[in-house]
């Protein structure tokens, strides 16, 4: 009869273990899919914020060429002073009006040397997101026909 006890005993501390066995594989199984989520939501962060650094890249490439198109404008403007560029509509890219602005000043000239400014900038829900400011020395001999830029400078802003 104790044999029979002892037998039974041992059948339910087996049970037990097992029982708890699969109460430690749960437990294990939630924090690996928890660790899984935890990383693929990282991992999701990581690509916004990649892609938001993307399109600011873009964004101010897109200004840097259009001030530099200032420039050209103004060295333009310089040699044929009669030369109207008249532009009245908004600018369409993909088909979507696109706020991009740009001015371009033209000093007196000091020696065949005029001062230009070109500022370009985007706008977007009523403030500038994105400026680029180039100061340029223009050279310009009027005798010989040479327009060409002596310095280009960046400002920062």
């Amino acid at each position: 009869m104790r044999q029979y006890a002892a037998e039974a005993g041992d059948n339910m501390s087996a049970e037990r273990r097992s029982y708890q066995n699969r109460g430690a594989a749960l437990i294990t199984v939630l924090f690996l899919v928890m660790a899984v989520a935890v990383i693929a939501l990282g991992l999701f962060a990581r690509t916004d914020m990649s892609l938001a650094a993307v399109r600011n890249f873009v964004l101010h490439t897109q200004v840097e060429a259009l001030a530099y198109s200032g420039l050209e404008y103004a060295r333009a403007l310089v040699r044929d002073p009669n030369l109207i560029f008249p532009w009245t509509e908004s600018v369409y890219f993909e088909e979507q009006a696109v706020d991009f602005v740009c001015k371009v000043e033209i000093a007196d000239p000091n020696d065949y040397v005029y001062p230009v400014t070109s500022r370009a900038w985007f706008e977007k829900d009523g403030s500038r997101r994105v400026e680029s400011i180039l100061v340029g020395r223009l050279y310009y001999d009027p005798n010989e026909s040479v327009a060409y830029y002596q310095r280009i400078d960046r400002q920062v802003r």
